[in-house]
């Protein structure tokens, strides 16, 4: 919700931001360090950034992943077991959701259309009822 003000830009919240940002000429620099051919700005030099690219330790024979030493003495079938029992019950739940949601719109318009078709026999059924029973009493008064 707003109350009809306009909101300042954010250049106008924080000018000290503002300066301490590096415009794009001073980022987009090559591996050489030279702008990547865009023209000067104003005459001036292009200022460039200088980049150190991270340095990745390279495994040495001493170095062991301690993941490696914890998964030694531990069977993977026994715990898949052990994992596949301990979600059964979330899995059971989320399954029976799912299929309630998808058979409920599906069973509802089903339920419809017995109802539906119930009342329609239910109506035929009573017409001839009612039609024997006026027809037998006519029969009746007219024999006396």
């Amino acid at each position: 919700m707003t109350d009809g003000r306009s909101t300042p830009p954010p250049d106008h919240l924080i000018p000290e931001l503002r300066e301490a940002l590096p415009v794009l000429t001073e980022v987009l620099v090559d591996e050489r360090g030279t702008a990547l051919g865009l023209p000067a700005v104003g005459g001036a030099a292009v200022p460039t950034m200088e980049f150190s690219r991270p340095v990745v330790p390279t495994p040495t024979p001493t170095m062991r992943d301690p993941l490696d030493d914890a998964m030694q003495g531990i069977d993977e079938d026994h715990l898949a077991r052990e994992v596949l029992s301990s979600l059964q019950g979330q899995v059971d739940r989320l399954f029976e959701f799912r299929v309630k949601s998808a058979l409920e719109p599906v069973l509802q318009g089903l339920v419809a259309q017995v109802v539906q078709q119930a009342r329609e026999e239910l109506t035929t059924v009573m017409v001839d009822v009612v039609r024997r029973a006026v027809s037998q009493e006519l029969a009746r008064r007219k024999s006396r």
